[in-house]
């Protein structure tokens, strides 16, 4: 309990990989919801285009955070040498 209350362990690091889902299923239900609002031709190219570049966008973030997390744990393990 004292590594939650004095931020020596992170539990972000575990709410990722459900966040991860969550917004990557936003983009793609983004990229379906574009195509069903317009009627010319593009627009089967630009949801997909929506949704693929949503996904990576979101991977990314992830990812960045996940770096962010484990450059903390090594700093840790580092100090604790």
């Amino acid at each position: 309990m004292r590594d939650f209350l004095y931020f020596d362990k992170m539990i972000t690091p575990k709410l990722i990989l459900p966040i991860y889902w969550f917004l990557l299923l936003g983009a793609i239900t983004s990229g379906w919801f574009f195509f069903e609002l317009e009627f010319k031709v593009e627009p089967i190219l630009l949801s997909v285009l929506l949704a693929v570049v949503g996904a990576v966008v979101v991977r990314v973030t992830c990812e960045l955070f996940i770096v962010m997390f484990k450059i903390n744990e090594a700093l840790q393990e580092i100090k604790g040498k």
